[in-house]
């Protein structure tokens, strides 16, 4: 235990401060002595406490010294590389290293990790929802300023942090996770609000026109995820069944743009690679077809020979049905800005692309289909997240489906109550009869 001296606030005024000094041994590999000095204690007694407990920590082996230098940055890009290698899809691994390279490593990086208290993080969640004053872009001619940061996004932010210090605390390189119990901001929550039937059929009917259009067409009438439409291949589609079976997937990383060559061509494909889709159970989904879909798919089929025989010195064969003139995929973010493209053109209120997945599954409620089975079609690992996305959609099927029911009921009509097929259920029950 050691005794030193700071400067105070006021001139001439030196304040005793106390620090602790834990001998570790010897490093196994240089044979050095390793020590751990703590300093700030502003009592002799508050010092020997953290000592009692440092030193119960490392003769219990509660923590393991190689990560006590580690920093947070360090510790993240640790922590991705191990998850990467160990499988993690794509997308999630981009989303992660957005989190850490935007606002992670800028705001805690440079903090020791065994430093890192539940206060840094309430503040690096303050400090990313805060608005940035300059602007970023140009649109139409006008300086734009970035949205300040929403309760959810900042959330996800927090997930990924606190994923990587629970691994740290179960590699022992932190005795607790300092993102766990944190309050966190609230989110509201989301209804989703597709498209009707008629600006659906809108919409359509304006991309038929279009080289694309047939794209839009598959995507609004299967509810597949982007990735998953953009990585579709011609073998995956049996057109003479109407079954599409969802085997690959495209993701777009735009943080990284040397990652690996593609296993089909051996090119590089820049920030987009193709992956294995969500499965349940190790099960590709299979999802019908229309028939006026396939029609439609037959005839890009013979649209899209002709385009490969016309760049056949630069065709590059990946068998997808939606892809470049030479053959190559094509880039989500650029597909959901021609959606936006097209849809403002057909004069349409604005809605994200994903949200035609949204319309499929409002249109299958709308048509009595359980939602057990639109959860096996759409690819959801569970029927609750189904029913919590689609709830309310749910719910307003549910009412229209009983009440085609019960108009077509003769039985009811004759109990004489003219209010309508639920009330003469209600009023024939609060009488004891038999609706």
């Amino acid at each position: 235990m050691k005794k030193y001296t700071v400067k105070g606030e006021k001139a001439g005024v030196e304040l005793v401060r106390w620090m602790y000094v834990v001998d570790l041994g010897k490093n196994p590999v240089t044979g050095k002595r390793l020590q751990e000095r703590r300093r700030g204690f502003t009592t002799q007694r508050e010092a020997n406490k953290a000592l009692s407990k440092r030193i119960g920590e490392v003769s219990e082996k509660r923590v393991d010294l190689t990560g006590r230098n580690l920093t947070v940055g360090e510790w993240l890009d640790t922590w991705l590389e191990q998850k990467v290698a160990n499988g993690l899809r794509p997308g999630t691994a981009s989303s992660y290293q957005g989190h850490i390279e935007r606002y992670l490593k800028p705001l805690l990086g440079s903090k020791k990790l065994v430093d890192l208290s539940p206060a840094d993080v309430e503040w690096m969640l303050v400090e990313i929802r805060k608005p940035r004053p300059a602007p970023v872009k140009r649109t139409r001619g006008q300086h734009v300023n970035p949205k300040p940061m929403g309760p959810a996004t900042a959330r996800r932010v927090h997930a990924t942090l606190r994923s990587a210090l629970s691994t740290a605390k179960m590699r022992r390189y932190v005795t607790f996770n300092a993102a766990a119990d944190i309050e966190l901001p609230k989110v509201a929550r989301h209804r989703v609000k597709p498209w009707s039937r008629d600006e659906l059929t809108t919409f359509l009917d304006h991309a038929s026109t279009e080289a694309d259009g047939p794209l839009f067409e598959l995507y609004a009438t299967t509810g597949l995820r982007r990735g998953e439409l953009l990585g579709l291949r011609w073998s995956d589609i049996d057109l003479d069944t109407r079954v599409l079976t969802v085997r690959q997937q495209l993701t777009e990383n735009p943080h990284n743009t040397t990652g690996p060559n593609c296993m089909i061509c051996g090119q590089h494909h820049g920030s987009v690679a193709f992956g294995e889709p969500k499965t349940e159970n190790g099960h590709y989904r299979r999802v019908p077809l229309l028939e006026g879909v396939v029609g439609a798919l037959m005839v890009h089929r013979l649209t899209q020979g002709d385009l490969r025989a016309c760049h056949a010195d630069i065709w590059v064969d990946h068998d997808l049905v939606f892809c470049r003139d030479d053959g190559t995929p094509l880039l989500p973010s650029t597909v959901s800005a021609r959606f936006h493209e097209l849809s403002d053109a057909a004069g349409l209120r604005r809605v994200r692309l994903h949200d035609l997945r949204h319309g499929y599954v409002s249109l299958l409620l709308e048509s009595g289909v359980d939602i057990a089975a639109i959860s096996k079609i759409v690819g959801h690992s569970s029927i609750q997240i189904t029913a919590d996305i689609y709830g309310h959609l749910a719910d307003t099927a549910a009412q229209s489906v009983v009440d085609a029911a019960l108009n077509g009921l003769s039985s009811v009509r004759d109990h004489g109550v003219t209010t309508g097929p639920v009330s003469d259920v209600v009023t024939a029950a609060s009488e004891g009869e038999t609706p």
